[in-house]
């Protein structure tokens, strides 16, 4: 039983960590609200099962990398009394990686819509 308790309060430990990011992480939410969005569009517009699995694969991935440039964002913080140089440099690079996938999330969903939207 100890190990069942020990999971449940992993549980509890990551959705308290995911409703931190929601409610103070502005673009965290925004990512959150528009991977809703964009996958009840595709259930409305009844995408093949590849392509709804494809739309949540990119979602999932923007809100992973989003958490990651948080992370370093927080851990970078800490040490601001004694900022190192790269200090900021590490988090314009994390933030580049959230850009860089969400422009292939953008893509990914621009190829998979438009022939839902424009064929």
């Amino acid at each position: 039983m100890e190990g069942y308790s020990n999971f449940l309060k992993s549980f509890r430990h990551a959705f308290r960590g995911f409703w931190y990011m929601f409610r103070r992480e502005r673009n965290f939410r925004i990512e959150v609200i528009i991977g809703v969005i964009v996958l009840a569009a595709a259930f409305l517009l009844k995408m093949k099962d590849w392509e709804i699995a494809a739309i949540i694969f990119a979602i999932f991935s923007i809100l992973i990398l989003e958490s990651i440039n948080t992370l370093v964002e927080r851990l970078v913080n800490i040490f601001k009394p004694r900022i190192h140089p790269y200090a900021k440099m590490l988090k314009d690079v994390t933030a580049s990686i959230v850009l860089i996938g969400s422009l292939g999330a953008f893509l990914i969903g621009l190829v998979i819509f438009w022939s839902y939207v424009f064929g």
